[in-house]
């Protein structure tokens, strides 16, 4: 396959699909993630998610897809909302274009706060 479309939540084989994305990264395989915000309320509401969030500008669920995709994910992008469609769409273009939304540290924290065992961004 060329990719690999899983939930990302924490019940998922060792937590947040470590290892199939482990297995992905290897494989040249693209995981694309789908129930990204559903399945990660309380991520949404942790106040620290909401800091970085106020911080840079772009909501709690902008914070989430930049994570993933920090991760090497593709998120699915479930809205039927039109502004939540362009805000996403400009934060993919913000990020493909090369910006770097978060740091190391904050991946790290969004890793824990989330409860990804061996998440960091250059670790899969």
């Amino acid at each position: 396959p060329s990719a690999v479309q899983n939930r990302f939540y924490k019940d998922s084989d060792i937590a947040y699909d470590v290892l199939t994305r482990a297995f992905c990264l290897e494989k040249g395989i693209e995981y694309q993630s789908f129930w990204t915000l559903g399945a990660n309320r309380h991520g949404l509401q942790h106040e620290g998610v909401n800091e970085m969030a106020t911080e840079k500008g772009i909501s709690v669920e902008n914070v989430m897809y930049a994570f993933v995709m920090a991760l090497g994910i593709t998120p699915l992008d479930g809205t039927t909302n039109k502004q939540h469609m362009q805000e996403d769409m400009e934060l993919v273009s913000r990020i493909k274009g090369g910006e770097r939304l978060l740091s190391e540290e904050e991946i790290d924290l969004l890793s824990e706060i989330l409860g990804i065992p061996d998440a960091g961004a250059d670790e899969l």
